[in-house]
């Protein structure tokens, strides 16, 4: 059965609605196909569901027109005094703005004339063993063929605001989708075991901007050559009293892999620009369970109106159970067009292990979604602790300005207890005749390489980058409004994230935990192998930073997508500032041996404690990541800092003590006698930064690295690089931008002071296999 619909306009605002003008259209082409009812179906049969024999319902919208609408409206606690909005609307552009909905695109994100499907397919039937029922649905989303192979419709999001003159900026989705539900006993059956569901995001992009379109200075972020998928071949989908629950003793196989490029003006919403990164997470998620909840399902003192709890472990490489689980990180080809980026390179983080005797490498029982109503937001709502102190950064104060509106992305006792034991670098080469990138392989060419190979991999390394986090609490909390070109458009927000290592026998405060710790490490990680050949066994080292406690606090953070001025690409990019910065660290160096996959240490001492760690750096900052051009794959980077005294002025937690911003170095066995280099101030920063992902035939030695590379400015010297940002503040009382360490102690005996006027100095750092 085939049944079309045709929207020439579908208009709805707020609780108002205009009539629904529609053509339908209803075809029966040859002979309609009716599906026995309980029809019996086995497992096989199930998993592999394409509902030939159900109902099919083709919905297409206008060929000229598209399906859109006028506004989308979540209204929050709807007539009380904390009623709070969130909308996506029209966004204004130049020469007018298609309206949110669905519309047909082409390979490069022009609208073109042509219907958008949503083909709906129901479906019955039955276990064939048992007997139990079941109901599939499954809904496709494609619009017409193009020149690539796809078929690629548009969700124009429109623009995010609450609903005032102040907005986040627009979205727009590109792609074509696939979503299935195959339920034991319906398709939110609780108590069912055997569910599927599998969603599909297939040649996807997604665009934002934060002022109108059409400029030709509006800059955009794109996440390009976007594929997405969430396949859980059985397990349970159902509504519980706590929730919608999402589970399974099997494996949740999962992909979310983008290139992201920044792109300066050009016609609205189409592809191009410059390339950024390219990232990624593909493979299985073990023993998973994931559950959504609503505001006060999971007890009063949980905050958000939605919030999610997570957790699981990580499929490890040579698993029957799944794929590997792999996260990658790398260089995109040089634009939008591959046949303009020949070479690219990239690396995955992977083969992961559970850290230790922990149940879920990824236990995170609270995310949450709430919305900051204004002044009806208390202002400690979100404050948290960190080791003894309180710290808060207050909701809906931008500022002097209180009572703005805004969204909160909440995080409580979160824990990353994994850690990956392979690093395989991934190189390809366009072939214009194949119109695709293809692997570069060197076995062959290079036969010193003795790397145990992997599929689809260039070389793979006995390296692990190790980054455990525990009990993790943070706040996002975000407002519309100060792009420096439209300050009533772009993101600005308030960021608090904080780790904390607890003292296994002093409950509660900070302290050495090798077992449940935050460590931040380099790691050979070949498990069983010998030692250069003189058959020793446990060599899975890691060196690096041990059982970390931090915090991470910047206020009134603004996040400008910023254009690039011609052909200075460094001027462009990521752009991020914040007047008020906090960094704290309470950290040892030194090394410890790697739990195997069961747990264990094996014999001897786990770890080397090397030197006890503690600084805290306050002051304004400011970071920008761009593009370099379009002959360079690689990332640019600037970072400044201008240290100097902060006030909490209304929020908690600046302020680090009598020493200000402060570095210091003890002995893990006299934490007290510690070398201190306190009260610092003055400006520094890092121009002229590079990140590369370097090939094996890009450098005389023949070895893939990753390198990072940089121009040091201290003191007077960076002080022009610093007051050239938008709303960097002055230093306090007249001081200079000279670098000085006010107090050197030892012991708490005072030393002296050091002032560096001004310096330069150039860095690079190369991380690169022995051979």
């Amino acid at each position: 059965m085939s049944v079309s619909f045709w929207f020439r306009g579908w208009q709805h605002s707020g609780r108002d609605s205009t009539p629904l003008s529609c053509l339908l259209l209803i075809s029966a082409a040859g002979v309609v196909h009716t599906a026995h009812a309980l029809e019996p179906l086995d497992d096989s049969a199930l998993s592999a569901i394409e509902a030939r024999d159900g109902l099919v319902i083709d919905i297409a919208s206008s060929p000229d027109n598209g399906l859109s609408y006028d506004s989308l409206r979540w209204v929050a606690d709807e007539g009380e005094v904390n009623e709070a909005t969130l909308q996506l609307a029209t966004s204004a552009g130049a020469g007018g703005e298609r309206r949110p909905g669905f519309y047909n695109v082409d390979e490069q994100g022009q609208v073109q004339a042509g219907a958008v499907h949503f083909t709906n397919t129901l479906d019955v039937g039955a276990d064939a063993q048992t007997g139990t029922p079941y109901l599939s649905y499954q809904l496709d989303i494609a619009g017409q063929p193009d020149a690539d192979g796809g078929s690629r419709a548009r969700l124009m999001l429109g623009e995010l605001s609450h609903g005032g003159s102040q907005a986040y900026g627009s979205w727009a989705l590109d792609g074509q989708g696939t979503l299935q539900i195959a339920g034991e006993g319906g398709l939110f059956n609780s108590q069912g075991m055997n569910t599927r569901l599998f969603g599909e995001l297939r040649n996807g992009r997604m665009y934002y901007r934060q002022v109108e379109g059409g400029r030709p200075d509006t800059a955009y972020l794109i996440l390009d050559n976007m594929q997405a998928r969430w396949d859980m071949p059985r397990g349970t989908l159902g509504i519980t009293p706590e929730g919608l629950r999402m589970a399974t003793d099997g494996v949740i196989d999962v992909v979310l892999d983008v290139d992201l490029f920044h792109k300066t003006g050009g016609p609205d919403f189409t592809a191009g620009g410059l390339g950024m990164m390219h990232f990624g997470w593909l493979g299985g998620l073990s023993d998973p369970e994931i559950l959504w909840r609503a505001k006060g399902a999971a007890g009063a003192a949980t905050p958000g109106l939605i919030n999610l709890s997570t957790r699981w472990n990580y499929v490890p490489a040579g698993s029957t159970a799944g794929n590997e689980f792999r996260w990658l990180l790398g260089e995109t080809s040089y634009s939008q067009t591959p046949a303009d980026g020949h070479r690219r390179v990239r690396f995955e983080i992977s083969d992961w292990a559970t850290w230790g005797g922990h149940d879920y490498g990824h236990d995170f029982p609270v995310i949450a979604l709430d919305m900051i109503n204004g002044d009806r937001t208390a202002a400690d709502a979100y404050a948290l602790r960190w080791g003894g102190q309180d710290v808060n950064l207050e909701p809906g104060r931008l500022g002097a300005s209180t009572g703005e509106e805004g969204l909160a992305l909440l995080i409580r006792d979160g824990n990353l207890q994994a850690y990956s034991r392979r690093i395989n670098l991934i190189e390809e080469a366009w072939n214009a005749q194949s119109g695709r990138y293809e692997l570069v392989t060197l076995q062959a060419a290079h036969p010193a390489y003795s790397d145990r190979t992997a599929d689809g991999v260039t070389r793979s390394l006995d390296w692990g980058l190790i980054y455990t986090f525990a009990n993790v609490n943070a706040n996002l909390m975000l407002y519309p409004g100060g792009n420096p070109d439209n300050p009533n458009k772009g993101l600005r927000g308030d960021v608090l994230v904080m780790s904390e290592s607890f003292d296994p026998d002093a409950p509660g405060q900070q302290g050495f935990n090798w077992d449940h710790g935050s460590h931040l490490m380099i790691a050979d990680t070949n498990m069983d192998g010998s030692i250069n050949g003189a058959g020793k066994t446990r060599n899975a080292l890691g060196m690096g930073l041990m059982s970390t406690s931090f915090l991470v606090m910047a206020d009134d953070l603004n996040l400008y997508v910023k254009p690039v001025d011609g052909s200075d690409y460094r001027s462009g990019g990521i752009d991020l500032f914040s007047p008020r910065v906090r960094v704290a660290v309470h950290t040892t160096f030194g090394g410890g041996i790697l739990p195997d996959a069961n747990g264990s240490y094996g014999n001897g001492p786990r770890f080397v404690r090397g030197a006890v760690i503690q600084a805290n750096l306050e002051g304004a900052a400011h970071a920008r990541f761009s593009p370099l051009n379009d002959q360079r794959n690689a990332l640019g980077y600037h970072w400044g800092a201008r240290l100097m005294a902060v006030q909490n002025s209304g929020n908690t937690g600046y302020g680090g003590g009598p020493m200000g911003s402060f570095i210091s170095f003890a002995e893990p066995s006299r934490p007290d006698v510690a070398i201190t280099l306190g009260q610092v101030t003055g400006d520094l920063a890092f121009a002229n930064g590079e990140i590369d992902i370097v090939g094996h035939d890009q450098d005389a030695g023949g070895r893939p690295k990753l390198v990072f590379s940089h121009d040091l400015l201290i003191g007077n010297t960076a002080k022009p690089e610093l007051d050239a940002v938008p709303g960097m503040p002055s230093r306090p009382n007249g001081q200079g931008s000279e670098l000085a360490i006010n107090r050197i102690t030892l012991g708490g005996g005072d030393l002296g002071r050091i002032v560096m006027p001004g310096g330069r100095a150039h860095a690079s750092i190369a991380i690169e296999p022995m051979r």
